[in-house]
């Protein structure tokens, strides 16, 4: 067996394997006597990988950010095709890397480790499954295209009927996924004469910011604890609440929720808050003076 310690052909490739940051294939043998858990490296709903548990799966001595941006650099990775890079600045700057089978394989690959193997040999199962799923659907349809070529006119139109099904089933559930967008931007065009509470703190000329605002409608108990109004003061049209669609970084579907004031609703915070004897929506040159109480 082969040691670091022993003069052998392999030798250089065991220093390079080491220098780069990877255990080596002796140190993972000796860490690694449990079954392997390939959890960690699962492939997203989004078809993607998640690449500091890459990092965390092969072992690797370097730190993450360090060895992903010397890969993406050494193999000429491409940023949207190879991988989607997501910045967090309000965790210490910390960038996630979510990766492409591809670059994933192609990272095991070059590791030259027992688990880049292990990694690689999951990866390519992954991909197996993916066609094993599509290859059917490929085959129907080249099935159905030669059936449009029949004598028999009623097994023209069912294959012409089944492929229009087909086609369009991608369609339709693309409609489905986009419906919360396109509610929310119906819900936008409507609501034109209603702003969010940063630009509504300026219209109404108050001497602090949106989260204040916001902390003091809390106090009130005009708003809940997530900032949404109670139902009550949506009915009598001094707020609109828009959800608002997202997904999460493992493309789950998410929804939240922004809260508008309405042109009434300010006259009526001010009001309210009692720091303005009229509306500055009024004209009145006066309400550009506030006082508080």
């Amino acid at each position: 067996m082969f040691t670091p310690n022993q003069p052998n052909e392999n030798s250089s490739y065991e220093r390079a394997e080491i220098s780069i940051g990877y255990l080596s294939n002796t140190e993972q043998n000796n860490k690694s006597s449990q079954e392997v858990d390939l959890s960690l490296i699962q492939v997203l709903p989004n078809g993607r990988v998640d690449g500091e548990n890459l990092h965390k799966f092969l072992q690797v001595r370097t730190k993450f950010a360090d060895w992903i941006k010397r890969l993406i650099t050494d193999y000429e990775f491409a940023s949207q095709k190879d991988f989607l890079k997501f910045e967090k600045p309000h965790e210490n700057n910390k960038t996630d890397y979510y990766l492409s089978i591809d670059m994933a394989k192609e990272i095991c690959m070059v590791s030259k480790t027992k688990k880049g193997k292990e990694a690689r040999k999951y990866f390519i199962a992954c991909e197996e499954k993916s066609k094993q799923i599509i290859q059917p659907v490929v085959d129907q349809r080249q099935a159905l295209l030669l059936k449009l070529f029949s004598n028999d006119s009623a097994e023209v139109a069912t294959a012409y009927k089944t492929l229009v099904q087909l086609e369009t089933k991608p369609l339709l559930e693309k409609i489905q996924v986009d419906a919360p967008k396109v509610e929310f931007a119906d819900h936008l065009l409507q609501s034109k004469d209603a702003f969010d509470f940063s630009l509504a703190a300026q219209l109404m000329r108050l001497p602090f910011g949106r989260n204040t605002l916001f902390e003091k409608c809390r106090d009130l108990n005009i708003l809940r604890m997530n900032n949404v109004p109670y139902q009550n003061y949506v009915d009598d049209k001094y707020f609109e609440v828009i959800p608002k669609p997202w997904r999460d970084k493992y493309g789950e579907k998410k929804v939240s929720y922004q809260t508008l004031i309405t042109e009434k609703g300010q006259n009526w915070l001010l009001k309210k808050l009692g720091m303005l004897k009229c509306s500055i929506l009024n004209g009145d040159p006066t309400t550009n003076q506030l006082t508080l109480n």
